[in-house]
């Protein structure tokens, strides 16, 4: 026998004409044979001979004009329903929905495979118009086993049911004439089970977003995503990330294809995590204020030690022997320490409590009158500074200043050399510019490049001019990087300099928000 694929072109009298497409060599000699006829009534049994699967002839009303034996086969049909309606075949309603639709359309030139729900297979799909006789017109139907034939839409059948997205096919009515094999368990239900209910009756929440809503939505505005409760099926309610997608197929129709994502789970893990943040933040607040009132409270009280300590070796200085004035030197020492503590706490404090709004600025002009303020610091000093050109930033020209500011005092106060020398340099990036602080002083073990920005880390640097920081400065420098959205490193080798680089992003909006989060720039600079 002949093997076909699906329906071929003969030439009938009068014009009319039917397709016919033969699988091998034969094709040609039974294409001449029939079109030799000229006939204008081409005998059924011509069909059932050439066409290999199941073939059913249906006019434009769906009315079932032919069914050969394999279709009985097939599907089980008791023999002589011709005359009736597609539809009325089982297993068969939606199919004729979706086989009329298509005709009406005139999309007859693509195979698509559909299920069989009571056979559990699915069936490729092909329609052709044929010529009967010369009155009316007739589709020849002919049904092949998929599994039979080798196809990209069964591959996409695979993919979309093992998706991990529930995914359904929703006509505009709210009826459910598809869906894959994660929204079935999803829901609780076969795909049968899903077909019979309406999208309608699973979105719980109609009132906020009803299905009409959603429907018109994606119509209108494209694809759009929503968080909904769903009825699962089972006395259950889950909450669903839904991506509403319209689409008016040629062969299916206006209708709109749903991915929903249960993301229950994932809700009741945000609200904990929120709980948390808030909690955190509360914690937070309340540390900044009490930091904040002590650093201001208890300069009275050491005021207070220094000038008594300091009227008491004025006044009984020579009385006291050498250990008694070293002792009252210590006391006031220490004060003066204490207070230079507090007054960095405090400045720690404003900046991470400050919500500062951030603007364009240049940074070269920040970077000069950061060593302005520098020199009226130290005024002894006589470090070399050079630069590169600085770009123009986004951002808190004061909190900017500070940070530079902290680094080279850190780069002369770590320094035996006679001539301190620091270099800033710059190096753009696509989404960053990386600023460099380099010194030529004392240096550390690069073990230690995360430690030191640690709150109250130091390290024992004997080389330190007689000074010992008090381990808050470089943990502000993190802190104002940090709210800029960018990241701050050191490299650094014992006796070989340090060099301290930070990134800011340059695209950053008036509270600091960027798009690539601080994650992000420490992979970047992993690279840098």
């Amino acid at each position: 026998m002949v093997q076909l694929i699906a329906v071929l072109a003969l030439a009938l009298v009068g014009g009319i004409g039917f397709l016919v497409f033969l699988q091998n060599r034969k094709s040609k000699a039974v294409l001449a044979s029939l079109n030799s006829e000229h006939s204008s009534h081409i005998h059924l049994a011509v069909y059932d001979a050439l066409v290999e699967g199941s073939l059913l002839i249906v006019n434009k009303q769906m009315h079932l004009m032919h069914i050969n034996e394999t279709a009985y086969k097939t599907f089980g049909w008791r023999k002589r329903i011709q005359g009736g309606e597609l539809a009325q075949l089982p297993g068969m309603r939606t199919w004729s929905e979706v086989i009329k639709t298509k005709i009406e359309r005139g999309n007859l030139n693509r195979s698509t495979n559909l299920y069989h729900v009571a056979s559990g297979r699915s069936y490729s799909t092909q329609i052709q118009e044929v010529s009967l006789n010369e009155e009316q017109s007739y589709f020849a139907i002919i049904l092949k086993d998929a599994a039979a034939v080798p196809s990209v839409d069964r591959l996409n059948q695979f993919a979309i049911d093992e998706a991990m997205d529930a995914i359904m096919w929703v006509r505009e009515e709210g009826d459910i004439f598809n869906a894959n094999t994660t929204a079935c368990r999803l829901l609780n239900g076969s795909e049968e089970d899903l077909k019979a209910r309406n999208i309608k009756q699973i979105i719980v929440d109609d009132v906020f977003m009803s299905w009409d809503k959603l429907w018109n939505i994606s119509k209108n505005c494209g694809n759009c995503i929503f968080e909904l409760p769903l009825s699962d099926g089972d006395g259950g309610v889950i909450t669903a990330e839904l991506l509403v997608r319209y689409i008016d197929d040629e062969f299916y129709g206006p209708c709109a294809c749903i991915y929903a994502r249960n993301i229950s789970t994932r809700k009741v893990e945000e609200e904990q995590l929120h709980i948390y943040a808030s909690e955190l933040e509360r914690k937070n607040l309340a540390l900044e204020q009490f930091a904040n009132i002590a650093s201001h409270n208890l300069q009275q009280p050491l005021r207070t030690i220094s000038g008594f300590a300091q009227l008491l070796g004025l006044r009984y200085g020579d009385r006291f022997d050498d250990t008694a004035n070293d002792y009252i030197k210590y006391v006031v020492d220490g004060v003066k320490h204490m207070r230079s503590l507090l007054v960095d706490l405090a400045t720690y404090s404003e900046v991470n409590r400050a919500n500062t709004s951030f603007e364009g600025f240049s940074l070269e002009r920040t970077l000069d009158e950061s060593i302005d303020n520098l020199r009226k610091l130290l005024p002894e000093w006589n470090a070399q500074i050079t630069s590169d050109p600085l770009p123009d930033i986004r951002g808190c020209a004061f909190e900017m200043g500070q940070l530079f500011q902290h680094l080279m005092h850190n780069a002369i106060k770590y320094n035996e050399q006679k001539t301190p020398k620091i270099h800033i340099s710059v190096n753009e990036r696509e989404l960053f510019w990386r600023i460099g602080v380099s010194d030529n002083g004392v240096g550390f073990d690069n073990e230690y490049s995360d430690k030191i920005f640690q709150m109250f880390s130091k390290l024992s640097i004997e080389e330190a001019n007689g000074e010992n920081g008090n381990g808050i400065g470089l943990a502000l420098c993190q802190n104002i990087v940090e709210k800029h959205g960018g990241s701050i490193w050191a490299e650094s080798a014992v006796g070989e300099g340090s060099t301290f680089y930070f990134t800011i992003p340059k695209t950053i909006g008036e509270q600091g928000q960027v798009a690539n989060n601080t994650e992000a720039f420490d992979l970047i600079r992993k690279r840098a």
